[in-house]
Parts: C-alpha cells; sequence; structure tokens
C-alpha cells in the first residue's frame, strides 16, 4: 500500500503541471499564471531538491542514536527532480515565451515581480546565502555530522515550506484581479490535491511501520514534507472555491 501511494503521489504531482505548461502554449502566452508565483515555485524546489539530496548522500547511519534519520524515498527523489525541472520549464515560458515557444501574442513580454514579492524573495535568497556559509564554516571547523546536516537540510526545507506558503498568494490575488480562472487549468489542482493527501498517508503508513512510530522526533526530521504536503493541500482547496465562483456561478 506503502509503495502504491508513493507511485500514486509521484504521478500526481508530476503531471499537475503539465496542463499548465500545455494551456499556456495552446494559448500562445503565460497570462493565466502569475510571474511571482513560478519565480518563488522555482526556488523553492531547488532548495527542496539540494535538501533531500544532501541527506540521501550524507547522513551517516549508527552515528547518532539521538536522530531519527529523514525518510526520503526513491519517489520522493524523482518528484522533486522532475518537479523543479518543470518549474524552469514554466519560468521558460515567461523568459523566453516569444524566441523560445513562439508566443506571438503574449502580453507580458518583460515581467517583472510585484514590489512586496521581490522582496520577499531577496530576503529569502539571503536567508539562503546565510545559512550556507554557516554550514561549510561548520564543517570546516568541526566537520560534518549528523546533526548539522539536519539543520541545514531542515533550513532549506523550511525555504520550500516558506515558498509554498508565499507563492500561491500571487496567484490567488492574480485568479482575484482577473475575476477568472480561464488557462489555469481545473484538472491541475484537482491532481495536486490527491497527490497531496497520498504523499501525507505514504510518510504516516512508512513512519508507523518503525520502532518508534509517530513521535515528535519523528515529525521534526520529516517536517518540511508533512509541512508541504499540508500547505499544498490548503492552497489547492482555496484554488477549487475560486474556480467554483468564477466559472460556474452565473
Amino acid at each position: 500500500m506503502e509503495r502504491v501511494l508513493g507511485i500514486t503521489y509521484v504521478i500526481c504531482w508530476s503531471v499537475s503541471v503539465y496542463p499548465v505548461v500545455w494551456a499556456n502554449w495552446k494559448n500562445g502566452n503565460a497570462n493565466a499564471v502569475s510571474f511571482d508565483y513560478v519565480v518563488l515555485n522555482t526556488v523553492g524546489y531547488s532548495c527542496l531538491l539540494a535538501s533531500m539530496v544532501l541527506q540521501k548522500l550524507f547522513w551517516a547511519e549508527g552515528t547518532d542514536e539521538t536522530l531519527i534519520a529523514p525518510e526520503i524515498s526513491g519517489s520522493d527523489l524523482i518528484y522533486c527532480g522532475h518537479g523543479t525541472l518543470l518549474c524552469f520549464v514554466l519560468l521558460s515560458q515567461f523568459l523566453l515565451g516569444n524566441r523560445l515557444w513562439n508566443f506571438s501574442h503574449t502580453t507580458r513580454t518583460h515581467p517583472k515581480m510585484h514590489t512586496v514579492y521581490k522582496r520577499m524573495f531577496s530576503i529569502i535568497m539571503l536567508v539562503v546565502l546565510v545559512i550556507t556559509i554557516i554550514f561549510f564554516t561548520d564543517i570546516l571547523t568541526v566537520g560534518l555530522s549528523n546533526a548539522t546536516l539536519l539543520s541545514y537540510c531542515n533550513n532549506l526545507s523550511l525555504v520550500k515550506i516558506t515558498m509554498s506558503l508565499i507563492k500561491h498568494l500571487p496567484q490567488v490575488r492574480h485568479n482575484f484581479q482577473r475575476k477568472s480562472m480561464a488557462g489555469f487549468p481545473i484538472q491541475s489542482t484537482c491532481i495536486d490535491v490527491l497527490g497531496s493527501v497520498c504523499s501525507l498517508s505514504q510518510l504516516a503508513l512508512r513512519l508507523a511501520s518503525k520502532p518508534q512510530g509517530l513521535t515528535l522526533m519523528s515529525f521534526f526530521t520529516n517536517f518540511g514534507k508533512i509541512g508541504i504536503g499540508l500547505i499544498t493541500l490548503l492552497f489547492n482547496i482555496v484554488y477549487v472555491s475560486q474556480w467554483i465562483v468564477y466559472s460556474l456561478s452565473p
């Protein structure tokens, strides 16, 4: 069952971006998507991918009995790597729409971030730079340990959670200003909801099968995946409500 849930959530979260990319290409523009959303999403996915890869490669088993190894499966890496790639594909539709995607009638050939989100982006990038410098400084002075690795990777996951929270705000605002969901496929939202449910269910089953079970420590070592799943689920419910109001209301 756990394997089925893992495969299902990877497929759902991987496939959910394709309707948006396809709709942009079909419409000849990316006007239905917020540029702020895409930029923030790309940063978040990049940080999460770095966190997962580092923990998978450098976690030392059996060296610290007080810390529980994070539950990072092959499906997690596949989903995150694919999601990062698709973020850059979507970003290219904004930055290279005319040249690469042949968007002949796009109205936003030179997209700019909203001032508020641009400041948030700058602050987040500064934070990432600072925690990265601290991480490498600790490695050079006292060496790499599971505690140091977990602290840094959790900080990167926290960046992803923050981006997952912030990134949806400009898209919700963009839909509200247009009073429309045209060009923003509701299919992507529905698939995203299923992916969130399967991701959280798979993690719960994996943790329940461990000797320690569902504990506060297991939550701490996996809070990145838990936080991302819950936030994604929450905002997709908001998107569904906007679709009902703007698309189904007379």
